[in-house]
């Protein structure tokens, strides 16, 4: 998916006219451009997600506490989930597979 501002670069039009002769349209390339990210923001946080769910699995099959900063030494997707929701979804993960704390 295209920025509205590379959107405007391809059809040779700039924000100033496109502002200002296209109005409907430009609002409905912004809506798109935010739907798309809000959709690829939630992909990536699914999938750093069960990146965390596996490593907890991994860790506690090996016999070792799955905790929070050991999973966040291993885990590769880790930029997409800030400190506290990482935190989380470690401990969700613990849950969902019955591990206690």
């Amino acid at each position: 998916m295209r920025t509205a501002h590379e959107v405007y670069m391809r059809l040779g039009i700039t924000e100033g006219v496109a502002i200002h002769n296209f109005p409907e349209p430009r609002r409905a390339i912004i809506v798109r451009h935010g739907q798309y990210r809000r959709q690829q923001s939630c992909a990536l946080q699914k999938a750093a997600r069960e990146e965390i769910r596996e490593i907890v699995q991994s860790l506690n099959d090996q016999g070792v506490c799955p905790s929070a900063n050991r999973v966040w030494g291993l885990a590769k997707k880790k930029s997409f989930l800030k400190w506290g929701t990482f935190v989380q979804a470690v401990h969700d993960a613990r849950r969902s597979l019955n591990i206690s704390t």
